[in-house]
């Protein structure tokens, strides 16, 4: 036999049982229970939304439509822009995402709607990981149940293709889960061949000569007698068998990972903020959690890696911003001067309106944003701000509202108590970077749940001191953010009826209390809140109904004005980019304000090609005051255009031209209600 052969091991010499890594990932796998409900619930969510977004639901208009003409124009290769049109903010991820499903199933709102529903599956994905990590996988499984339901105005904004809002969800929550990864206690990594303590007899018999050579050994002097002690260079040293200096600081062989964590951190952050600026409070959020419990590292690290990979991942995600920043967009202001501060005027504003700013929040924006919404309608001005009941009705709906909200605070007022409290018995605080092992596993479990409680509780405070809060009705999806925190809001409900083994700390009297009825308790109180939110998805589905006879008249009045030969049109902001997108740009049109003054049109050159047209034709719905307008200039008898009803707008053509005339007769028919 050869030296070869003989030195190969024999079959039976190997284990037998011994699985393959790929083998052993299935058989786990195949074992996580909680996963594959989780997998469940995450599809039952999306085919909600699905089933909404074919059904038509929400009803398109201008804004959504501005992003499916951004993803026509990145699809053509015309424009690749970093900011939505016509403003120097918010990201343009639904506009690539957009047009890449546009080249897989053609150009339609519903192909641009699956951009978001992609986006709202990864952002299920990340919160079933991060309430696992904070919550353990039973209550993970429920804070997945809520996430999927929702009442109308909860799930507009996540289906409605306006920019930012299902990014805003995911870069959040992401953000906090990756700061949680790091605030983990991480073990070092296995020692490489050549570096650490050596293993073996022999080798730790070398290694203790060897650290006796490197302490040095006296040398003889020529004239007798002892000399200089000898001793061999750092350098040696470490190859010989000491412990190296970086493994001792606590990064270990887990350097490039953590370093990769932490640059996928900060460009998570910094693509969040180009994004949409409402991350802004689970940013803070997140580097609240790297401050109590990564600081050393970060400020400590070696040659401050850690830190510079955060900064080096952060100036990437917002290199968009930086690009545009330094290119003159005189269509709209900076990025920068949206968020300036306007001085005493603010002060005063926010004093003055305080108390309306308050009741906005609590008795309208948040019981919709939240899902309770669809149980009674607050009564509201015009302008969307709230307005005193004029009823018994009116008065109990706000009633109900008042008390979901008060509920829902003082829940997360207890929420964040008892995981402060649990922090506070892990030890001294000033002491939390230091910290390891299951102390350290501990603080960040409950470090991370008031993470959420903390972006949640700045969310309300930024919006309470907006203008949006003073026209509540309309602007509720700026409290999108809440959808992060609901589950940690509601966790006490599910608290009070676990045992000590969920780390949950409880009054005696409490305890005893609920003992009898634990389990009964938390599935209740928790069933009424999942009963409340899934009947705001029937509620949202009933409301498809009205959408899809919108979405008819809108392809009616397209058809309509395409027989009559319209090719430019000057019309009002919400019919203008709607028809472009729907009509593929066979119809392009400029915007005009009711005096019929230049409007605020978010394209430029479609208001090139509409002055470049002699017979652009003025198309108003027949309620604006822009028609009435038009109509009062008809008087004038220099005014050479002819008016023409169709589909609930008034369309006036440029003269007697045979093109407009053509088909005029078969346009023309009843009314159809503008909606």
């Amino acid at each position: 036999m050869s030296q070869t052969s003989a030195r190969m091991p024999a079959s039976a010499d190997l284990p037998a049982s011994a699985p393959q890594p790929w083998s052993a990932w299935l058989a786990r796998l195949a074992a996580d229970r909680a996963g594959w409900l989780a997998a469940g619930l995450i599809a039952i969510g999306a085919l909600l939304r699905l089933g909404l977004i074919l059904a038509g639901w929400p009803a398109t208009d201008s804004d959504e439509a501005t992003m499916g003409l951004m993803a026509l124009h990145i699809n053509a290769g015309l424009e690749h822009p970093l900011f939505f049109d016509g403003q120097s903010y918010m990201g343009t991820i639904q506009a690539y995402l957009g047009a890449l499903l546009f080249r897989l199933f053609g150009a339609s709102v519903v192909s641009l709607r699956l951009a978001l529903l992609l986006l709202f599956i990864l952002y299920l994905v990340v919160m079933w990981s991060l309430l696992k990590l904070l919550y353990g996988p039973r209550f993970a499984l429920v804070g997945l149940l809520l996430l999927d339901l929702g009442g109308p105005d909860l799930l507009k904004p996540q289906l409605l293709a306006l920019g930012g809002y299902p990014e805003t969800l995911l870069f959040a929550a992401l953000a906090v889960l990756l700061a949680l990864r790091l605030a983990r206690p991480h073990p070092p990594a296995p020692s490489p061949a050549g570096e650490g303590e050596p293993e073996s007899a022999l080798g730790k018999q070398l290694a203790g000569h060897a650290r006796h050579l490197c302490s040095g050994f006296p040398l003889p002097r020529r004239g007798g007698g002892q000399g200089e002690r000898f001793r061999l260079p750092r350098a040696a040293t470490l190859r010989l068998g000491s412990p190296s200096p970086r493994r001792e600081r606590g990064t270990g062989g887990q350097a490039p990972r953590r370093l990769a964590l932490y640059a996928a951190l900060g460009l998570t952050m910094g693509v969040a903020w180009w994004s949409d600026q409402l991350v802004f409070p689970y940013l803070v959020a997140a580097m609240a959690l790297l401050a109590f419990f990564c600081r050393r590292e970060l400020l400590h690290g070696p040659r401050w890696r850690p830190l510079g990979a955060l900064l080096a991942g952060l100036v990437v995600g917002v290199s968009p911003q930086l690009i545009f920043l330094t290119q003159p967009h005189p269509e709209g202001p900076s990025a920068i001067a949206a968020f300036e501060w306007q001085g005493p005027s603010t002060i005063l504003r926010f004093f003055t309106q305080f108390g309306a700013h308050l009741f906005g929040e609590l008795l309208v924006a948040l019981p919709n944003i939240t899902g309770m919404g669809w149980v009674c309608v607050a009564p509201t001005l015009p302008n969307g701000a709230l307005a005193m009941p004029a009823t018994g009705g009116a008065a109990l709906c706000l009633g109900l509202r008042a008390l979901w909200s008060a509920g829902l605070l003082a829940l997360g007022l207890v929420a964040a108590l008892l995981s402060w409290q649990a922090l506070r018995r892990s030890g001294p605080l000033r002491a939390a970077a230091g910290w390891q092992g299951e102390r350290r596993a501990a603080a960040v479990r409950h470090g991370g749940r008031l993470a959420l409680l903390l972006g949640g509780a700045l969310t309300l405070a930024l919006y309470l001191v907006s203008l949006a809060a003073s026209t509540p009705a309309g602007n509720a999806r700026y409290l999108i953010e809440m959808n992060i925190a609901l589950p940690a809001m509601l966790y006490p409900l599910w608290a009070l009826g676990v045992g000590a083994g969920e780390g949950v700390a409880r009054p005696a009297w409490l305890a005893a209390a609920l003992a009898p009825h634990s389990r009964g308790w938390r599935w209740l109180a928790l069933g009424l809140v999942a009963a409340l939110l899934a009947g705001g998805v029937v509620a949202t589905y009933r409301l498809s109904a009205a959408t899809r006879a919108s979405a008819q008249a809108d392809q009616r009045l397209i058809h309509d004005l395409e027989r009559l030969g319209v090719r430019h049109m000057h019309t009002d902001y919400w019919t203008c980019d709607k028809v472009a997108f729907l009509s593929q740009e066979r119809i392009t049109c400029d915007t005009l304000k009711s005096d019929l003054s230049e409007g605020f049109n978010r394209y430029p050159p479609y208001v090139a090609q509409v002055a470049a047209d002699p017979h652009a034709t003025y198309v108003m719905p027949s309620q604006l005051p822009q028609a009435a307008a038009l109509r009062q200039r008809a008087q004038n008898p220099d005014w050479h255009y002819t008016l023409t009803v169709v589909d609930g707008y008034d369309v006036w053509l440029p003269g007697a031209s045979a093109r407009h005339a053509e088909g005029r007769a078969d346009a023309e028919r009843a009314i159809v209600m503008y909606q």
